[in-house]
């Protein structure tokens, strides 16, 4: 049996689903943050860690943070050769080693420009492409100038910005670093950066993975960050993980215990 009959008519001609289709969508609205930032369009922002890059790739994200523009040029053809932006990777020697200690204090955390109350967020956002921009260019002209080879390190200035805005609005800043080697994974300018934000601030050095030290070693590590002032934890998530996996199987036998039935005593 055919259906003939026609769909429901609203006010105004069409079908249901067609006034539905047109009808305008609600806008998400957005909670703007009480504290001053640049992040209204955070959804919107590439939040992607990038460590790594070419000389075209350092070229482009250079033009990006500069917000520089350019203008094609018809029928100007320029010919590059396929091995002209490939990274170089160099051992460092001994003496490149030697320059790196002595050259520890070019290695900072790239620092957020001051802005107030009245710092609009277009001007903040200037300022912040430009502090980063000549971050950048000191690193550039410390690992020529002194012969140094630099470890990957953080170029994506989003994931500085959510660095900053995390300290700005954390009471207590903690730094997790494999307690095996902690020195290799520390950044005590971090800690210095925080202190510089607000001296209230409180910093705590997380050593995890400390199950794996032995007692001497885990001790010579507490009497040098003792002697160096910082404020440390030791901490094993592997045997934290145990601890709550025990606790789940001793709560899912109460629970189950608790649904048998209770037998009757007999007089």
């Amino acid at each position: 049996v055919r259906n003939t009959k026609r769909p429901k008519q609203v006010s105004g001609g069409g079908s249901l689903g067609r006034s539905l289709a047109k009808a305008p969508r609600k806008r998400k609205e957005k909670t703007k943050s009480t504290l001053h930032t640049t992040d209204e369009d955070s959804d919107t922002r590439n939040l992607q860690s990038v460590t790594e890059s070419n000389d075209l790739d350092e070229f482009l994200n250079s033009c990006v943070i500069a917000d520089t523009n350019f203008e094609a040029e018809k029928e100007q053809l320029v010919i590059l050769d396929k091995n002209a932006f490939q990274v170089k990777h160099i051992d460092a020697t001994k003496e490149q080693i030697e320059h790196q200690l002595s050259n520890m204090h070019h290695l900072a955390v790239p620092r957020r420009p001051a802005w107030d109350s009245t710092t609009t967020t277009q001007e903040l956002d200037k300022n912040e492409r430009a502090a980063f921009l000549e971050w950048r260019r000191n690193l550039v002209q410390v690992e020529e100038n002194e012969h140094l080879v630099l470890t990957p390190f953080e170029k994506n200035l989003e994931v500085w910005r959510q660095l900053w805005r995390v300290v700005e609005r954390s009471d207590v800043v903690v730094q997790i670093v494999d307690s095996r080697n902690p020195l290799l994974f520390f950044s005590s300018d971090l800690f210095k950066y925080v202190k510089e934000v607000n001296e209230s601030k409180q910093c705590v050095l997380l050593l995890n993975k400390a199950d794996l030290l032995t007692r001497k070693q885990r001790k010579q590590w507490a009497n040098y960050f003792k002697s160096e002032g910082i404020d440390f934890r030791y901490f094993s998530a592997y045997n934290e993980r145990i601890k709550i996996e025990e606790a789940q199987k001793l709560e899912k036998a109460a629970n189950n215990s608790d649904d048998e039935p209770i037998e009757q005593l007999k007089p």
